[in-house]
């Protein structure tokens, strides 16, 4: 149970059998009653919403590429005229990232995690109703400030949520949440932009995160490592660990420790670039620029790219579906694997692989003169590959970026790190608008991504902080 280490007492034992009450000195290490609790039913609502709101951050963050082809249509534009308004999101996800992030380590994650949902609501719902580019480049700045802020505050919760033995798998299987938000955005777009237009995509996508919002204001506890170094908060902290230790075990006098608050005084900004983070942060922005630059040129283009190529839009939608279906088991072995083996040697099999898929996607035939001589079923088959390799890189360091920094100024540490990604999709939105303005062929598409990925590959083996492997005989 969660209260068996929290008591430097004798009388601990007597404490958990409810004999004898709790002292008003008694110090509670709330990281080690995290560490070594169950993951009960808590935890499972913890999950459940980071879950269900990063499903909604993958849908929005697609959203505008899945409705790109229909909008050249509609407005009567051409296909580079779409690099603004891919680029507008991606800005307004850095802002969210770095700006929201740090409100997570300030007010709360709970609290940052509801204003992001709010701005994703009412960002993509108004933009259904915008009537060209510029408004509409506008509505998504500020849908992409709420879907930057959900991913760094989500990943904070989890992370510090998860017991020990758990915490990669849970704070993996909310980030999976993502790939299948695309997934989810890909099968509604192939039936529900024929035949209601692309409005519609972007009424799912505002209707659902707001009454997220709702719910996770009732239902989201905040996070007991947060609230550990905040003394105003502990009435709020005892009663949540009592609902994990399912006994009143703490009371709000105790001396709580473990919230991990920097002894210097720096501030969380500070922390990340001193001395002792320093080499770890730069080289972790590295890795996420490139891959994200990477995970959002198939995000973005993908299926404008496909259907340069001659292909049919289902075909080209169909391609962002199975690099999405992809994304989610490969994320899952990548995991389970990571906590096993440590996310090292994962992470470099992953980014050698993510090269030879991509490489596996620019050599298919439907992208030569002789098309014919091509295969749609080995190009989905790649897709799925690349999707997987990708994808699964991104995830799991999201929980490295976790375990590198203390609680202090994880979310700023991650958030800052996902600021300086979205920058590396914005250059990806010009480089597509590029692509299409220079009159290059699809396969040098994917041949440039192969280029990119070999830079995220080099970055990873660099960063020192990696996840350790689960020693011999320990619990995975």
């Amino acid at each position: 149970m969660a209260g068996d280490v929290t008591h430097v007492d004798p009388r601990q034992a007597d404490v958990k059998q409810g004999s004898v009450p709790p002292r008003a000195d008694d110090r509670v290490d709330v990281s080690s009653v995290l560490d070594k609790a169950r993951f009960g039913s808590l935890q499972l609502v913890v999950l459940a919403l980071t879950f269900l709101t990063l499903v909604m951050d993958g849908f929005d963050i697609q959203a505008i590429a899945f409705a790109a082809p229909a909008l050249t249509e509609a407005w009567g534009i051409e296909r580079s005229s779409l690099g603004p308004v891919l680029a507008a999101a991606l800005l307004g996800m850095a802002v969210g990232a770095a700006g929201i992030g740090v409100l997570g380590d300030r007010y709360g994650r709970k609290t940052a995690l509801v204003f992001s949902c709010v701005l994703m609501a009412a960002g993509s719902l108004a933009s259904a109703f915008a009537p060209g580019p510029m408004e509409l480049a506008a509505l998504r700045f500020v849908t992409g400030i709420g879907l930057g802020g959900a991913l760094p505050n989500s990943t904070a919760l989890m992370f510090e949520f998860a017991p020990k033995t758990w915490r990669q798998v849970a704070t993996s299987a909310a980030l999976v949440g993502v790939p299948l938000g695309g997934m989810l955005g890909a099968a509604l777009a192939r039936s529900m932009i024929p035949e209601l237009g692309w409005q519609a995509l972007f009424v799912v996508g505002g209707s659902i995160p707001a009454l997220l919002a709702a719910v996770t204001w009732w239902a989201l506890p905040e996070s007991p490592r947060y609230l550990s170094a905040r003394p105003m908060r502990y009435k709020e902290l005892a009663d949540l660990l009592n609902r994990l230790a399912h006994a009143e075990q703490y009371v709000p006098t105790s001396q709580f420790v473990g919230g991990g608050a920097a002894d210097s005084g720096k501030s969380a900004v500070a922390a990340i670039f001193g001395s002792d983070y320093r080499r770890d942060t730069l080289t972790l922005w590295l890795i996420f620029f490139t891959n994200v630059f990477s995970v959002y040129f198939f995000f973005n283009w993908l299926p404008t790219v496909l259907a340069s190529a001659s292909l049919d839009f289902r075909v080209a939608v169909t391609g962002s579906l199975f690099f999405n279906l992809g994304g989610v088991f490969g994320a899952l072995a990548a995991s389970g694997l990571t906590g096993r083996f440590g996310s090292r040697r994962v992470l470099g099999v992953v980014g050698v692989s993510a090269i030879v898929s991509v490489i596996a996607i620019a050599t298919n035939g439907v992208f030569t003169l002789d098309a014919a001589s091509g295969s749609i079923t080995a190009l989905m088959f790649a897709m799925a590959a690349a999707g997987g390799c990708i994808n699964a890189l991104q995830i799991v360091m999201f929980s490295v970026a976790a375990h590198a920094y203390p609680t202090f100024c994880r979310s700023t540490g991650v958030g800052w790190s996902l600021a300086v990604a979205r920058f590396g999709g914005i250059v990806s939105s010009f480089a597509g608008a590029a692509f299409f303005a220079m009159g290059m062929r699809p396969r040098h598409f994917f041949f440039f991504i192969a280029g990119v990925l070999t830079l995220t590959f080099i970055s990873v083996v660099a960063f020192r902080r990696h996840i350790p492997a689960t020693q011999r005989g320990a619990p995975q």
